[in-house]
């Protein structure tokens, strides 16, 4: 699928599909390397699953020439702004499951197991990342639209 689509984008899609599927190869590589030490090796596929769906979707762009620009231009930041917020609320459910167990309330802020960095610091990133893959889709579709 990723190679069907590399073959209908341009060259500078290309390049950031390249990046997305570096950065979805590296990080879990480097998280492993530096922890493998203190925990062991721990990093499971589906840890990745949130990087590495951006590949299908950037490589998917020629597949929108069949909805007309101007309702995509509506459609795909609200779809986003979903996504974005499941993507967050499922943070919030494992962190919950993490630190306090699954029969405590739904408070990842105290428990007797804190992350590194602390739940208010992971909370907070994936926050951030959530919002800016919303926003990038969100700008991204406004751009096809003027084209």
């Amino acid at each position: 699928m990723v190679l069907l689509g590399v073959a209908g984008v341009s060259a500078r899609i290309r390049l950031v599909a390249l990046g997305v599927a570096a950065v979805s190869l590296v990080v879990p590589v480097v998280v492993e390397a530096l922890t493998a030490n203190l925990y062991g090796f721990w990093w499971q596929g589906r840890y990745t699953l949130p990087l590495a769906v951006g590949l299908p979707m950037l490589l998917a762009a020629p597949a929108g020439s069949v909805v007309p620009p101007a309702l995509a231009a509506r459609l795909v930041p609200g779809f986003a702004g979903l996504a974005a917020v499941g993507q967050f609320l499922s943070l919030w459910v494992v962190l919950v499951r993490f630190v306090s167990g699954s029969a405590h309330p739904l408070n990842p802020l105290s428990g007797p197991w804190t992350p590194p960095g602390g739940a208010v610091t992971v909370l907070a990133l994936g926050l951030a990342g959530c919002a800016f893959w919303a926003l990038a889709l969100a700008r991204a579709s406004r751009h096809v639209a003027a084209e």
